[in-house]
């Protein structure tokens, strides 16, 4: 975990991801992982947000590979199937493989050994499991690829797997928390947390000092 936090208001301009994946696991779940990952402010290129009637899809989606800072490839059996959807891994791995920033998300029952039958190559990255909860899903790509905090959709900041510093958050006139979402962080005192600034906490490490604490 990094030591420091960046103050909101100095963020960077946030990385856009590509969702590489097969069109019929779209209602198995990857249209669930997209809205979680807008939720989580995680700015990405979903072909049914980006390609309209009318439009070439080939100059559509090389504008969005060009224009991602980040892959993330939603490997299932399915995808191994589409000529199409291996033309994409094919140029993000061209793209991004070497610099770090292509993330194969097993799904669909998709296990190691399999993509190893399938493609070599593709077992060798270090894969997140996307046969597993959603949410946490989106929260391990988040995590991967994005500075934090983050903005959720709903204006709340948002910590995934960080040590943050009490003295480093966002505040109150009065000093309590406000606004902020906590998920398997390491947060470091001191502080009084009260319910009614409306601070979120999912398996907190709370070190340093006396601390009042109420999940919300």
């Amino acid at each position: 975990m990094a030591d420091e936090t960046v103050p909101l208001t100095e963020l960077p301009p946030l990385p856009r991801v590509f969702i590489s994946h097969a069109s019929e696991d779209k209602q198995l779940g990857v249209e669930n992982l997209v809205s979680q990952l807008d939720f989580r402010g995680v700015p990405n290129w979903y072909d049914a947000y980006e390609i309209r009637p009318g439009q070439s899809i080939r100059q559509q989606i090389d504008k969005g590979l060009l224009d991602c800072d980040y892959g993330v490839v939603i490997l299932s059996p399915t995808y191994f199937e589409k000529v199409w959807t291996l033309q994409e891994f094919d140029a993000l791995w061209n793209l991004m493989s070497s610099t770090g920033r292509l993330f194969p998300v097993y799904f669909g029952g998709m296990t190691s050994e399999e993509v190893l039958k399938r493609s070599p190559l593709a077992s060798g990255l270090l894969a997140i499991n996307g046969n597993q909860d959603v949410g946490h899903t989106a929260s391990e790509i988040m995590a991967a690829i994005l500075p934090q905090p983050v903005r959720r959709a709903n204006g709340r900041a948002y910590y995934f797997r960080k040590r943050v510093r009490v003295p480093d958050l966002p505040k109150s006139g009065d000093g309590a928390l406000v606004d902020t979402d906590f998920e398997e962080c390491e947060i470091l005192g001191p502080a009084v947390l009260f319910p009614q600034t409306g601070v979120g906490f999912e398996k907190p490490r709370l070190y340093g000092g006396q601390q009042t604490f109420w999940p919300s």
